[in-house]
């Protein structure tokens, strides 16, 4: 894809709730990416090796939900609705 096609966010935004399979609490941000970068989560309640890139390839479960794990075991659920909005309005980099 041309990196004159490619879309992001324009700052930060922050989002704050109850996590829908756990109970607890979550914080969710996302950032602005460069072009090529896709979308990559980063779990910052653990140190290293905490990208998972959303990749079909990085699928390992759907069941209830998608969950995406690296290379490292590293995983990522119900990853859905984001995924859907950033599709309906064309973000293709972000982290």
């Amino acid at each position: 894809m041309s990196i004159l096609t490619q879309k992001t966010i324009s700052k930060k935004i922050t989002f704050e709730g109850i996590g829908i399979h756990t109970g607890r609490k979550v914080c969710l941000s996302i950032l602005p990416a460069h072009p090529n970068t896709g979308i990559v989560f980063k779990r910052i309640d653990i140190k290293n090796n905490n990208l998972v890139e959303a990749n079909y390839a990085n699928v390992i479960d759907t069941t209830l939900c998608t969950t995406l794990s690296n290379e490292h075991g590293v995983k990522v659920s119900t990853i859905e609705h984001l995924m859907g909005a950033f599709y309906g309005i064309g973000i293709d980099n972000a982290i």
